[in-house]
């Protein structure tokens, strides 16, 4: 079922990736090659783990951003933000089960884009990881009641 799944869902972009190579990848050329240079230059596998940083700092919670005329980007309350890494956690220790498996993939692979074609920031890129933090942030708020029940039912006679 999770091969079907994903093959649903990739097909899209695997028939664009074939039908427009100009318009997909080979226009991200120069962006990966940049990338690249600066990777060897910046100590590599660090250099990726600073640009998955910056990324999950696009989501926090700016007030310039409701300055800005055109689309921004995500802007995540507080509270959802603090969820998000709730769930995150509450994801990773439940890993090998397959829905949790699953969400964290897709939060993963979301970030591919943005780590590899150095900095190159979308607003719509961004808006393709919204089910998913939202999805890790209801996991967060119910890790949070699990643990509140728990803590309740020992005070209570």
């Amino acid at each position: 079922m999770l091969i079907l799944t994903t093959f649903a869902v990739s097909s899209p972009t695997i028939i664009k990736i074939y039908k427009y190579p100009q318009q997909s990848i080979a226009r991200h050329k120069n962006f990966i090659s940049e990338n690249l240079t600066y990777s060897k230059h910046q100590s590599g596998i660090y250099y990726y783990i600073e640009q998955l940083k910056l990324g999950l700092e696009d989501f926090t919670y700016k007030p310039e951003k409701f300055n800005i005329i055109v689309l921004w980007g995500i802007t995540l309350e507080p509270t959802v933000f603090y969820f998000l890494l709730i769930g995150l956690i509450y994801s990773f220790r439940h890993i090998l089960s397959p829905q949790f498996l699953l969400i964290i993939l897709n939060y993963v692979i979301m970030f591919i884009p943005i780590v590899v074609l150095y900095r190159f920031s979308s607003v719509w890129r961004e808006f393709g990881f919204l089910p998913t933090i939202y999805i890790l942030s209801a996991l967060g708020m119910y890790f949070l009641y699990q643990l509140i029940s728990r803590v309740a039912r020992i005070f209570t006679p």
